[in-house]
């Protein structure tokens, strides 16, 4: 987007330059989502940005002085805390306004673990201004077996 150039009054000239990219409404539907089942990840935004989209899958934790470990059969006391596990990302050319994409617990061709998992937003214009990240929660569950 090109920098809009007026002129005052008083003979000055006022160039305004447009804000960094703002993503709105970032969603999955269904919130639990069948492996293999077509689901959507739907965001608004301002304007055209180079968009990101990170999987990361959220894992039981227990403080370990100031880490956070996994937890297991023998770290099962102290604090608990959320462990980020990135799985992957997903990029692409986001348009002005609603952007949807269909998700089907794959990245790659490959399946996602199950379990529970933050969907981070990015966004970047042409300026190379960045946009606020923004998240959402999903959870990734097995498929219903056919009989």
């Amino acid at each position: 987007m090109e920098p809009a150039t007026t002129t005052g009054g008083g003979g000055g000239v006022v160039v305004t330059v447009p804000g960094a990219p703002v993503i709105t409404g970032l969603a999955v539907t269904p919130a639990v989502l069948a492996l293999g089942a077509r689901g959507k990840i739907a965001f608004s935004l301002s304007e055209a940005a180079r968009y990101t989209l990170s999987f990361n899958q959220l894992l039981p934790g227990r403080k370990r002085g100031a880490r956070c470990v996994l937890q297991s059969r023998r770290v099962n006391t102290g604090r608990r805390c959320t462990i980020r596990r990135r799985r992957g990302t997903r990029t692409g050319a986001g348009h002005t306004g609603l952007n949807r994409l269909f998700f089907n617990g794959r990245l790659l061709g490959r399946p996602l673990p199950l379990g529970s998992y933050e969907l981070v937003a990015n966004a970047v214009d042409s300026g190379g201004r960045h946009a606020l990240t923004r998240r959402t929660r999903f959870r990734l569950k097995a498929a219903p077996r056919h009989r």
